[in-house]
This record gives C-alpha cells, sequence and structure tokens, in this order.
C-alpha cells in the first residue's frame, strides 16, 4: 500500500510503502520519528471511515485503490471533535514503551522508505504580491503541481471575473466563486483532492459559475485581497472574508448581483462532504435564478419598448429615404440610360476598329504565307504531280497542285495562305483517316500517299 502524507507542520511530503499487516499505530510510531511529532501530537486527516481504532489494518480498510492520501500535522493539545466526516481523530494509547527505534516498529528494511519525498511545498503565491495576474497565474501554477490539471480555471484579475459574471446582461449572468485557499488549515488537502477538484464539481462549477480564487495563507496578502475586495464589492464582502476562522477554511466565497451592485449570496466552508458541497452549489445556483428571473423579464421588457421604438423610427426614417431615393433612382436612370447609349457606341466603334485589324492582320499572314509557296507544277511537267481538293467548312472546295516530293508542310501552309491556320482546323485524309497535322511535317506528299491525287477535309478543332 502506498501512503502519500502531507505533513503541514513541517512542510514536506512522503511517498511510504507499507505491507497491509501494518497498522494505524504503528504507521504512526514509524512517522514520529521521521517528523519529529510524538504520536500522542499528531492530528491525521484522510483515513476512511472504516478505521475504528488505531489496531485497524491497511488490509482491513477496504481502500478503492492501493493508495492513500494523508494530512499530518502536530497538535499540542488533541481535539475530541471531529469535522463531520472528514476527519478521523484516532487517539492514541501510547505509552512511554511507545519510543522505541522507528525501525523496528515498522518491522521493514530500509527500503519501506525508498519512494519517499521530501520536497518542501512551495506557496500557491509568493508573500506580499502586488500583481493580481502574476500572483493568479503563480497559483493556478502551483496549484497544478499538487492537485493535478482537473480543477476549475483561476485565471484573471477579481474585475475582469466580476465583469464577465456579474456585469453581463441578467440572461447570461452567472455567479462567481471565489475560492479561498490557507496552506495552515488541516482541511485544506482533503478539500482540494477530494471536492473542488473531482470532475462533478469542476464540471458544475464551469456550467454554473465564473471562478477565481485567492491564496490567504500570507497576511500580506490576505490584506491585498480585502482591499480588491472593498474595491469591488464592499466593505461588506471584505469582512465577510476577513472574518473568516481558520478551520472554516478553505472555502468558497459565492457573489451574485441582482438590480443594483454584487454582493455575498453565502459562503460555503471547507468543513462539508462532496454531497453537502454540491447541494449547497446547486441551492445558490437556485437562488441566483430565482432573484434574477425578474430582472430578465424587465429586460425583456425593456428591449421590446425599445424595438418597438426603433421600428417606429425606422419606419420614418424609411418613408423619408424612399422619396429620395425615387428621385434619386429617377435622375440615375436618366443618367445611366445615356451613359449605356455612349458606351454601346463606343463598344461598337471599338469592335469595328477590332475587326478591322483581325482582317488586315490575317490579310497580311495569308499573303506572307502564301508567298512562302512554290508556284504549281505546269500541265507539261515530267515530274511527279499530286493534285489535292480541300473541303472547307463552308461548303467550297479548294484545288491545287504539288510536286510529289514536296513536304507536307508546304501543303500545311498553303490551307493556312487561305485562312484556316492549322492551329484551328484539323486537316483529314479520309483512307485511311488521319489528322495531317500530327504528322511528321518533313515527309513528301508521296510519302504519306497523298500522290497521285487526295481528297482532304477540314474540320474545326
Amino acid at each position: 500500500y502506498r501512503l502519500h502524507i502531507i505533513d503541514t507542520t513541517n512542510n514536506k511530503e512522503y511517498d511510504l510503502h507499507f505491507p497491509g499487516s501494518k497498522s494505524v499505530l504503528e504507521i504512526k510510531q514509524g512517522l514520529r520519528d521521521v517528523t519529529n511529532i510524538p504520536v500522542r501530537h499528531q492530528r491525521w486527516v484522510g483515513w476512511p471511515d472504516s478505521v475504528k481504532d488505531e489496531n485497524t489494518k491497511l488490509a482491513d480498510m477496504d481502500l478503492p485503490d492501493a493508495t492513500l492520501e494523508l494530512i499530518l500535522c502536530r497538535e499540542e493539545v488533541p481535539k475530541t471533535n471531529s469535522k463531520k466526516q472528514l476527519v478521523v481523530d484516532l487517539t492514541s494509547s501510547e505509552s512511554e514503551n511507545e519510543f522505541e527505534d522507528a525501525a523496528e516498529c515498522f518491522g521493514v528494511d530500509d527500503d519501506m522508505f525508498q519512494a519517499s519525498s521530501s520536497r518542501k511545498i512551495q506557496p500557491l503565491m509568493p508573500e506580499e504580491v502586488e500583481d493580481e495576474v502574476l500572483a493568479l497565474s503563480s497559483f493556478e501554477a502551483e496549484f497544478e503541481n499538487r492537485y493535478g490539471t482537473c480543477h476549475p480555471s483561476f485565471q484573471g484579475t477579481l474585475a475582469e471575473a466580476l465583469q464577465v459574471s456579474c456585469y453581463k446582461p441578467a440572461k447570461e449572468r452567472r455567479p462567481l466563486a471565489i475560492y479561498l485557499h490557507h496552506d495552515a488549515s488541516v482541511l485544506t488537502n482533503v478539500f482540494c483532492t477530494q471536492l473542488l477538484c473531482t470532475e462533478t464539481v469542476v464540471s458544475y462549477l464551469t456550467l454554473n459559475f465564473v471562478t477565481w480564487a485567492w491564496d490567504l495563507s500570507f497576511e500580506s496578502n490576505k490584506t491585498f485581497l480585502l482591499a480588491i475586495l472593498s474595491q469591488h464589492l464592499g466593505m461588506p464582502a471584505a469582512n465577510t472574508v476577513k472574518n473568516l476562522a481558520l478551520d472554516s477554511l478553505p472555502a468558497l466565497l459565492i457573489i451574485s448581483k441582482v438590480r443594483s451592485s454584487p454582493e455575498v449570496l453565502t459562503v460555503i466552508p471547507g468543513n462539508v462532504g462532496l454531497d453537502d458541497l454540491m447541494t449547497r452549489l446547486i441551492h445558490a445556483v437556485e437562488v441566483f435564478n430565482s432573484e434574477v428571473q425578474s430582472e430578465i423579464f424587465e429586460e425583456e421588457a425593456r428591449e421590446a419598448r425599445e424595438k418597438v421604438k426603433r421600428e417606429q423610427d425606422a419606419a420614418y426614417e424609411a418613408s423619408l429615404l424612399a422619396d429620395r431615393a425615387k428621385e434619386e433612382a429617377r435622375r440615375q436612370e436618366f443618367e445611366e440610360k445615356m451613359k449605356q447609349e455612349e458606351e454601346e457606341l463606343m463598344k461598337k466603334e471599338e469592335l469595328e476598329l477590332m475587326r478591322q485589324h483581325e482582317e488586315a492582320v490575317k490579310d497580311a499572314v495569308r499573303r506572307s504565307l502564301a508567298e512562302q509557296l512554290p508556284p504549281e507544277p505546269p500541265a507539261n511537267t515530267s515530274s511527279k504531280v499530286s493534285h489535292i481538293r480541300v473541303r472547307l467548312p463552308n461548303g467550297e472546295t479548294l484545288i491545287r497542285s504539288f510536286t510529289a516530293d514536296t513536304p507536307l508542310s508546304l501543303l500545311l501552309t498553303y490551307i493556312a495562305s487561305q485562312g484556316y491556320p492549322i492551329a484551328e482546323y484539323k486537316v483529314l485524309a479520309s483512307w485511311p483517316r488521319r489528322d495531317l497535322t500530327t504528322l511528321n511535317e518533313n515527309e513528301t506528299l508521296e510519302e504519306l500517299k497523298l500522290y497521285p491525287k487526295e481528297t482532304l477535309t477540314l474540320e474545326e478543332r
């Protein structure tokens, strides 16, 4: 079994391992020499309810797991009363003979303490803080080091926390829960580990509250808190915190705003169980919702009246704007019409100029290509002659003769010179069907079997 023991008297933590056969008394006797706290002066928090006396063994405690969280402090005058179910005060019946060697009490070798830790507990806030943001940042970082990442969010200043909780519109408003921490309280570790940081409490606080926190362990920081509470919430709230006794800490201070200004709704002390804590939180939310409901109704009624007035003003303004708009529309319509007619005329002129330019370019290209062509072979030539017919897309036909050794490129140049560039048209031979523009342009008409005659067809790409 692993016992995680927080020694608040010496500000140290211990991780100790014991067999299930060890009793409560033997554990207390073993901690005597480690902490220098006599058994009769040891005050413990965290023993389960199944512990009836000091002879109870670890194996008989019905622990849910093999780890037990305990708090130990020195108390010169033992108290006989307990704090509800959180504190089990085991009165020691030790005699003078109990002060024997600690190792003999444990009945185990030194390996029992092999996992022990003596890390000094750091305060959640440094002493004499002057900056709320830095103080809360330190608080949250050290709080996570002690109790893990499952906890309510504590970031921001008190003014910011009030702004997002109490000074929102009634529909969006939430109560503010201020967690007040004190390291000197024997309830602190149990409250944090078994209540505040449980998933149930964290979820409920996150959904229904804005949370903020402060560490009262140093008197200087308590004074700082009282000053900002007085500034933002008034003296009644500051006095409520000032008068909190150590044995009621840690505590949750619930702040709510109804009507005028924020005020303390309730204080939940640290000496409660989980069920009691949840009951009080739920009750606080119910009271808050009940009180704020009438303000919500008033806000809704006021918004409805303002909406009607806005609609009436808008209707009047709309009527004036409609008259002005009609006049403006007539003026714009006339101007648009004149402008459109002028633009259409200019566009026609531009299109005509572009057409003329394109025609001139095409004519120049055709003439240039025609100049690259050799003359047709004469009728009485002894050379092989290929007679080519080209069917145009408009139904007309081009006829021209070439020598059989003429390369394909000149045939395509001829077709382009007639206004049909190969970039826009396919030149198709019928048998076998093929696009001549995809063939090697250096091959001759005879090599391409376009001799002695061939009929080609032009097709747009």
